[in-house]
């Protein structure tokens, strides 16, 4: 089942002829996009449902930053100059897709964990 929209002819006033029939942007969506949506909002909502912290928290995380900070400062550069050497593979956006997917999958699982511990 085709949906068209159509477009009316300027030149043709009231006269009801139409110019050309242009086809819907509706298409049909992939089940493999359609899952990957699915994981996406179910993330979004665990990692929503988290984020949620008390005072308790907060207080930890800023002392955390701060240590990290103190430690890890003066080492700045030597992790830049690490990162800079490594080689780098080429992927393809298949790759990509199904790395983000398996990504995704490990996430869900991890949140949907500490979601159940609380």
């Amino acid at each position: 089942m085709e949906d068209h929209h159509l477009k009316w002819d300027k030149s043709g006033g009231k006269s009801g002829k139409h110019r050309e029939e242009v086809p819907s942007a509706k298409e049909e969506v992939r089940p493999e996009y359609e899952e990957y949506l699915l994981l996406l909002q179910q993330r979004n909502r665990l990692l929503k449902k988290l984020k949620k912290k008390n005072d308790q928290q907060i207080e930890m995380e800023k002392k955390e930053q701060g240590f990290s900070i103190y430690v890890n400062g003066a080492n700045v550069e030597l992790g830049r100059a690490y990162s800079r050497a490594k080689s780098r593979h080429t992927k393809t956006a298949g790759d990509t897709y199904h790395e983000r997917k398996k990504i995704l999958q490990h996430e869900l699982q991890t949140l949907e964990r500490e979601a159940e511990s609380r």
